[in-house]
């Protein structure tokens, strides 16, 4: 955690994007431990939610990976259900432009399928609730103010 804590505050955008990518990339090829899995995926979740609420604009940035990793079956086996969550509130929260100018339509349209379509075919229903309410909580995006942290 102190590794994690050190990069969200050293600000240094390249650092934070790779950190960014690996944890996305590497949260599903761990050791078939389950209880490891579980505590690592734990921890990714948490460090990858205060990556982004740090800085919102890397939901965008990373909505190719992110995407990945919302419609890959490996990220709910053993543990992956609060990674997944915390990445689909991430979407649900920061997809938006006055987070990332380069936020479009299509983006936003792109995550919306994959955190409709997937769970419904692959998730439990008790998931699936949760997911349901993050998708259609609405947003005003008071807080979004174009000096938001951005990389």
């Amino acid at each position: 955690m102190v590794y994690f804590q050190t990069v969200l505050y050293g600000r240094d955008a390249g650092v934070i994007s790779q950190v960014v990518g690996a944890v996305l990339e590497r949260s599903t090829l761990l050791f078939a431990i389950p209880a490891f899995q579980e505590g690592i995926k734990r921890v990714f979740a948490e460090q990858l939610l205060e990556f982004f609420k740090t800085y919102p604009n890397l939901v965008v940035d990373f909505h190719r990976d992110v995407q990945e990793h919302l419609s890959n079956l490996r990220t709910l086996a053993t543990g992956g259900e609060p990674l997944y969550l915390h990445l689909a509130w991430a979407v649900g929260t920061y997809t938006h432009i006055c987070y990332n100018p380069q936020c479009t339509s299509n983006i936003t349209m792109e995550f919306f399928e994959v955190m409709y379509i997937y769970p419904q075919t692959h998730i439990d229903t008790y998931t699936y609730a949760h997911i349901d309410t993050i998708c259609t909580h609405t947003h005003t995006h008071s807080d979004c103010t174009p000096s938001a942290n951005r990389l």
